[in-house]
């Protein structure tokens, strides 16, 4: 089982960014969460699930992070401004190659299905 790669500074982001730019890149899922958060516990779990239903060969290809946003508040608003995506808590945003935002949803919204779907996608 893959687990959520966490991203503590702006330099590990920036380090898996640049290579998210690649044409040859793989699917990359960002979960932006707060672990005391109960929606955000449950929205981990809907991805996990989505993460179980995935064929090994498209698994292997999904880089996973995570931000934990109250510790990572500044790292947040950066990915924010980068991606151009409004900060939400919780959150799912998943890249393709060239750094391409394939889908993303907060909250809810964020179903097992859909994720699975997204990172078959790319």
């Amino acid at each position: 089982m893959k687990v959520f790669i966490p991203l503590e500074s702006y330099w590990d982001w920036r380090k898996i960014w640049k290579a998210q730019r690649s044409k040859s890149a793989g699917p990359m899922l960002l979960f932006k969460v707060s672990p005391d958060c109960p929606n955000s516990r449950a929205a981990g779990d809907r991805i996990y699930r989505a993460l179980e239903s995935l064929d090994e060969e498209i698994l292997d290809r999904v880089q996973i992070y995570s931000v934990h946003v109250i510790e990572q508040k500044r790292l947040s608003q950066r990915i924010e401004k980068i991606t151009g995506v409004m900060h939400q808590s919780p959150q799912v945003l998943v890249f393709g190659p060239k750094s391409t935002l394939v889908w993303n949803a907060s909250h809810a919204n964020i179903t097992e299905t859909d994720v699975a779907r997204a990172l078959k996608s790319v």
